[in-house]
């Protein structure tokens, strides 16, 4: 054993290292730097940083994968019709995916409509004695989570106001609809560790760009456009944090009664065509903006492009209604809007190949912020103050002949209740906001371009890395 143990002791001193002879023991060269045979001193490193450069093909990856995973990461579509095949269920989550590429901001809207409605059903069914309801019940059931089948008519989805008024006035039991937090959660397909994924990779890229600023290095167009996508879609998570994703059956349901007798009781309210359902009439009013989108999506259904279903009753709640928000609501969206927009500024004094391409993009980040103050004023006047200003001006002129109990209280009641008052009579200003709103979409479209383009001329300080040993304490 001694024998063999000293034989593989000389075998590994006499080895060769990379066709270098072995050093002697008794030469003095153990622990000394070895000499190659390139004559390089070959010494050992411990940790050691990557190169401090990278490629217009590293921007373009991590900007654009940081935009993707952020919108389509963020969008919860609605349940889809009965019976709709897996390509369908893609086909509607993709046309939502490129609504939001054109606008984030649209998103966020939608969302914060649903939260704000699914909150407020909270107390809807907390006034009619039932305490169970939560914030992930409301959006649950505004999603299309109940479909309601009368044994007269054809079924069609529901939304949380109309279940509200169904269980409200007796056509449903309460213990029906109330699921248990479990119920709907076994039928969530939300994908925890994809959405983790993505919020890292949406951090990264943040906090990578504010390091390039700290460290004075040139941050790209593409890069702060890529910030402004990652704004809109944090707070969308936020308002969108309870709201079930993937889920693609509903609960279905039978009133205790037809669905004529429901229209029936339901007085002249009911008696209006109806816009999605027959249970339009129950509905709250929609927001302006919701309305105007409503106009622009009958002007392309004319025009013979449908990008909503003609069938009625609808067989799914679209994805692109956008519900009343009150004062608050509106105060928060404007500061969002103008936030988005308001990022694409940061790139004012940034670096353009040509003095027209830098002009172009002053003109267009200005627009943006103008035609959000132009819809602003052009629809709160439409829908707010000039109904009041035509009240107040058709009252002085007829010497305020109705009485507090006349026509024009009984109308305005029923105006309070239906959605439909707001969709019969588009005025005439409210019509502006849609080349407005064409040449935002132009605007847009400019923005993204010219990220891309922008690439082809850049400083040299683009291409450095961040030097995070500059920013992180370290001994």
């Amino acid at each position: 054993m001694r024998i063999l143990l000293l034989f593989l002791s000389a075998a590994l001193i006499c080895l060769p290292t990379h066709g270098i002879p072995a050093r002697k023991w008794s030469d003095g060269s153990l622990g000394q730097p070895r000499i190659t045979q390139r004559g390089e001193e070959d010494i050992i490193h411990g940790w050691r940083s990557s190169p401090d450069t990278r490629g217009t093909g590293d921007i373009i990856w991590s900007c654009l994968l940081t935009i993707f995973l952020c919108t389509w990461t963020s969008i919860c579509v609605n349940v889809p019709p009965l019976n709709s095949t897996a390509r369908d269920q893609l086909t509607r989550k993709l046309l939502v995916f490129f609504e939001a590429l054109c606008g984030p901001e649209f998103i966020f809207h939608t969302a914060l409509g649903q939260y704000r409605t699914a909150k407020r059903s909270i107390q809807d069914f907390a006034d009619i004695g039932h305490l169970g309801w939560t914030l992930r019940h409301g959006f649950f059931a505004n999603m299309g989570g109940f479909v309601l089948h009368p044994t007269d008519f054809v079924p069609f989805p529901i939304n949380v106001n109309q279940l509200h008024y169904l269980v409200a006035h007796g056509y449903i039991d309460y213990s029906t609809i109330h699921l248990s937090l479990g119920e709907i959660n076994d039928r969530n397909k939300f994908d925890s560790m994809s959405r983790l994924l993505s919020f890292a990779q949406l951090l990264w890229t943040t906090v990578n760009i504010i390091a390039r600023a700290v460290n004075g290095l040139y941050i790209t167009t593409l890069e702060i456009t890529t910030i402004a996508f990652v704004f809109c879609s944090l707070c969308t998570y936020v308002v969108w944090r309870e709201k079930p994703s993937g889920i693609t059956e509903p609960i279905h349901i039978v009133p205790n009664a037809t669905m004529a007798n429901i229209l029936i009781k339901a007085g002249p309210i009911s008696a209006k065509p109806y816009r999605l359902t027959p249970m339009d009439f129950a509905d709250r009013q929609p927001h302006w903006f919701g309305v105007t989108w409503d106009w622009a999506m009958r002007v392309s259904s004319v025009c013979g492009v449908d990008f909503h279903n003609t069938k009625r009753p609808v067989d799914k709640l679209w994805d692109d209604e956008f519900e009343e928000l009150g004062l608050s609501g509106n105060l928060v969206l404007a500061l969002i809007q103008f936030g988005f927009a308001g990022i694409h500024l940061a790139a004012w004094n940034f670096r353009f190949p040509t003095a027209c391409e830098k002009a172009l993009w002053h003109i267009v980040t200005v627009y943006l912020i103008i035609s959000m103050v132009l819809t602003w004023l052009l629809l709160g006047y439409s829908f707010e103050a000039h109904p009041k200003v035509l009240k107040w001006w058709t009252g002085t002129r007829k010497g305020d002949k109705e009485g507090p109990s006349g026509s024009s209280e009984l109308n305005e009641k029923k105006s309070t209740h239906s959605r439909w008052s707001r969709y019969e009579k588009p005025h005439w200003i409210a019509m502006l906001c849609f080349p407005i709103g064409g040449l935002y979409i132009f605007a847009r479209a400019y923005i993204l371009l010219e990220d891309l383009i922008n690439l082809r001329e850049l400083p040299a300080s683009a291409y450095e890395a961040v030097d995070w040993s500059s920013l992180i304490p370290h001994l």
